[in-house]
């Protein structure tokens, strides 16, 4: 039975992202960052999907939660979300930087035609609560969303089936009307 594997790093979205999954109807497992056996696990035939969970860290410290870069070399689909999409970009050779003040509201974002998207207006309000954002990409990656803020909202590889938000698509506010269905987007993808 397919399943999708969810790597905590913490984040205070956990619950709200299990909603939000059992709505899709997919089995998932929540594998801690750290487990020895997370390589094992997540190279099983069964897991088709992959998430990095947001979290409280920052990943330019010592000792900052990160993750195998043989992730990336399995070719299953992965979503980084918040400080996923930094240990993303981090790992295959983006940079990330610290803002002068920390985000922590709706913003209006502007989204580019890919996958993650599919069927979503250009524009939505998504939750931004972040202190670190990417400002260089990753070799083969885009930036697949703006806003006022930020160059690079949500980026996706251009050949494999990557993509990572800065924004939290689990977020329970009102106004984030379009979680589910960039969920649902990313459990579509192959």
């Amino acid at each position: 039975m397919p399943k999708l594997a969810v790597i905590n790093y913490s984040t205070k979205y956990n619950r709200s992202l299990f909603k939000c999954l059992k709505r899709s109807k997919i089995d998932f497992d929540l594998i801690d960052h750290d487990d020895a056996q997370l390589m094992q696990y997540v190279s099983a035939p069964n897991i088709t999907h992959i998430v990095l969970s947001g979290g409280p860290d920052h990943v330019y410290e010592p000792n900052a939660p990160l993750i195998n870069p043989a992730i990336f070399k399995l070719n299953k689909p992965i979503l980084g979300i918040c400080y996923g999409m930094q240990v993303m970009a981090i790992t295959n050779g983006g940079h990330v930087s610290h803002l002068p003040k920390r985000e922590n509201h709706m913003y209006k974002t502007f989204l580019q035609p890919n996958p993650l998207f599919k069927g979503l207006p250009n524009t939505i309000n998504t939750p931004m609560i972040h202190l670190d954002y990417i400002t260089k990409l990753p070799p083969g990656f885009v930036s697949c969303a703006t806003t006022s803020t930020l160059d690079n909202a949500a980026m996706c590889h251009q050949t494999k089936p990557f993509y990572a938000v800065q924004f939290h698509p689990e977020g329970t506010e009102p106004s984030n009307i379009f979680g589910d269905q960039i969920i649902q987007n990313f459990l579509d993808t192959k």
